[in-house]
């Protein structure tokens, strides 16, 4: 839902005409207006899936581990979201991050201090 929420902010900050848009379109839209659908989409088959009654059967014997694939999905969404977490570090540093970044604000050199 907080991907949905942060898609649909930047709609609403771009839905004014003459504010301009950021990115390239995909079919006639912005890339944060297809993280809206899809975030939307995402929820109601989640909503869907909530609806079968065998979520509620008691499994029998112990938990199952992660294996296989599940296993490979589980490290590589996690590494996924520490390089964004990272990537985010380095574009932002610890403050806001900029509306249109051209730079990571971690590596960019800073500006030397003004001498009188």
């Amino acid at each position: 839902m907080s991907g949905g929420t942060a898609a649909l902010r930047q709609i609403a900050l771009h839905v004014v005409p003459g504010t301009g848009t950021y990115g390239d379109t995909f079919l006639g839209l912005h890339f944060y207006s297809w993280a809206f659908i899809v975030f939307g989409l995402i929820i109601a088959g989640s909503a869907l899936m909530l609806l079968f009654e065998r979520q509620f059967e008691v499994a029998p014997g112990p938990r199952p581990r992660l294996t296989g694939l599940a296993l490979v999905s589980f490290w590589l969404f996690a590494l996924r979201a520490l390089g964004n977490g990272l990537s985010t570090l380095a574009e932002c540093e610890l403050g806001l991050c900029p509306d249109n970044p051209t730079e990571y604000q971690l590596f960019a050199p800073t500006p030397a201090p003004a001498s009188d």
